[in-house]
């Protein structure tokens, strides 16, 4: 098993209020001599403060970019947040050679101001 992982703090996503923002970025793990193997798991821990007037909050992995295949379910945690210390967790089965990197995304509904990640560690395992 190889791992990578990667930390945020304090950090607001330019753009759209209510747009998908990257709000991480993971580089897949470093895999030596064998790069061929059946799944990536992905764990991520965060906080994260809504806009203001924000009525909900969606969070995604995806493969390589905003733009990447969505690995796993659309999380969305009931409530308006703050949101501290939640987990996330999804399994990429993939097949052949690894992704370069995933990406954490997050997605407010109804906000009239940008979210903070307030902290987020994230890590790839893959096996």
């Amino acid at each position: 098993m190889k791992r990578s992982a990667a930390s945020v703090t304090a950090f607001t996503p330019a753009g759209g209020n209510n747009a998908e923002q990257v709000i991480a970025t993971l580089p897949c793990p470093a895999l030596g001599d064998n790069p061929l193997v059946s799944s990536v798991v992905i764990d991520a821990v965060l906080n994260f403060t809504g806009g203001a007037a924000v009525t909900g909050v969606s969070f995604r992995v995806r493969r390589g970019s905003l733009t990447g295949t969505q690995v796993g379910p659309t999380w969305t945690p009931a409530g308006t947040g703050p949101f501290v210390g939640l987990p996330l967790c999804v399994v990429d089965p993939v097949s052949g050679a690894t992704p370069a990197q995933y990406v954490i995304t997050a997605q407010q509904a109804g906000a009239t101001g940008n979210g903070t990640v307030n902290y987020l560690a994230v890590s790839a395992t893959a096996s």
